[in-house]
């Protein structure tokens, strides 16, 4: 299975048993526990690519017969961006080849190599070093200039009764910011 995140084939047997019975519901044929050393991939590899090409077959035949060819294009290239997107994302988001160094006064976190980014802040409202500070947070963004929006629509669906709680750190975030400064 393809990911963006690397895989630990180091586990157990036991842990990887049970990690194949959190994900026997899907019901694609999985690695045994060599496999998976072998490949990174709890399901097995022909299967994947088996249903892949199915999948896909079935999609571009659909477009096709429906006249819709340019489509396929379309498709395409959205997951392309999408892809690309999420992939710059956690390079920029956590150093990569962009900055490695925080801001003082603009990032806090002192655990990660996460890093506030303007356009994914503004974009998503993914102020990732706040994120990664306070990570239970609905909230994400804490200082002026870093809008959440995502979190101003939590507020609203709170308010109508659509959500039960939400968790805001900008109290806790000020507080330490403060005592930090009064040092």
């Amino acid at each position: 299975m393809e990911s963006s995140q690397k895989i630990n084939t180091g586990i157990t047997e036991e842990v990887y048993e049970s990690l194949k019975q959190t994900v026997a519901h899907i019901g694609f044929k999985a690695n045994n526990y060599a496999q998976f050393q072998r490949t990174g991939s709890v399901e097995n590899l022909i299967h994947y690519a088996v249903r892949i090409l199915f999948s896909q077959s079935l999609w571009i035949s659909g477009f096709l017969y429906l006249g819709l060819g340019n489509w396929i294009v379309v498709w395409y290239a959205s997951i392309f961006a999408a892809s690309f997107l999420i992939r710059n994302f956690n390079c920029h988001g956590h150093g990569g080849w962009f900055r490695r160094k925080k801001k003082p006064g603009w990032e806090f976190d002192t655990g990660s190599h996460a890093l506030n980014q303007r356009l994914y802040g503004y974009l998503a409202s993914e102020w990732h070093d706040n994120h990664h500070r306070y990570q239970t947070s609905a909230n994400n963004g804490f200082l002026p200039g870093q809008i959440d929006v995502t979190f101003e629509l939590i507020k609203q669906l709170w308010k109508i009764g659509i959500i039960a709680s939400y968790i805001d750190a900008l109290p806790i975030f000020q507080k330490e910011t403060t005592a930090s400064l009064q040092l």
